[in-house]
């Protein structure tokens, strides 16, 4: 029986690497890697642990993803593990949130082994890079890929995924929501920055940041 392994690598700083992950990456016969447009963070957190040929690039057009395209990947895998194979699917920060694995290995073959292995998600990094707590004892969190339209009472914390689209009218909402805010971009990247300007905040543009919300006490 094939086995296939889901392994978050973490915010992209192969620092940030598990003992885990590192561990079944240099056991397994695979590595899937998504190809996608641009520089590929999770390769780059990873290459200096892995054996180059076992590396097999999956197309991952993620603005464009079909249900077809996740068909036809999930069988390239099961294919290529058939037998006694095994493969790590890498993916940026934690394979059982916002990742391309679950999609795909929900149309494996019913015969492939899945095992997850866990990876810091961008979120958590960003509270300890920008000392914010993520939550307090008795206070809420909620994770989103985009400003809510409507704050929630009791929830007191929120990661906003993906911030690339940031305007006047979007921080003016959070502002009167009562709520103070930090920018990290890229984080745990030799280009990281860390904002609480609103000014220089605005100025940002990039994919790869988030915000970190509290409320006023």
């Amino acid at each position: 029986m094939g086995k296939i392994y889901g392994v978050g690598v973490g915010p992209g700083n192969k620092d940030y690497l598990t003992l885990k992950a590192v561990e079944v990456l240099k056991r397994v016969d695979y590595i899937f890697v998504p190809r996608n447009k641009g520089k590929n963070m999770a390769m780059d957190a990873v290459i200096d642990f892995v054996d180059r040929e076992k590396i097999y690039y999956l197309e991952y057009p993620m603005k464009e993803m079909t249900k077809e395209a996740y068909i036809n990947n999930a069988a390239l895998i099961s294919n290529l593990l058939a037998g006694d194979k095994s493969g790590a699917f890498i993916t940026i920060g934690d394979p059982m949130f916002y990742s391309t694995v679950m999609n795909t290995f929900s149309l494996l073959d019913k015969s492939i082994e899945v095992e997850y292995v866990s990876g810091i998600p961008s979120f958590v990094y960003a509270a300890a890079a920008a000392k914010v707590p993520l939550a307090l004892k008795g206070e809420g969190l909620m994770v989103l890929d985009h400003l809510p339209e409507k704050f929630i009472d009791g929830v007191d914390n929120y990661a906003i995924l993906k911030t690339n689209n940031l305007t006047e009218e979007s921080l003016d909402f959070v502002e009167k929501s009562g709520f103070s805010y930090s920018y990290i971009e890229k984080g745990s990247l030799e280009e990281e920055i860390l904002l609480e300007d609103r000014g220089e905040i605005l100025k940002r543009k990039a994919y790869m940041s988030l915000l970190l919300l509290r409320r006023k006490k």
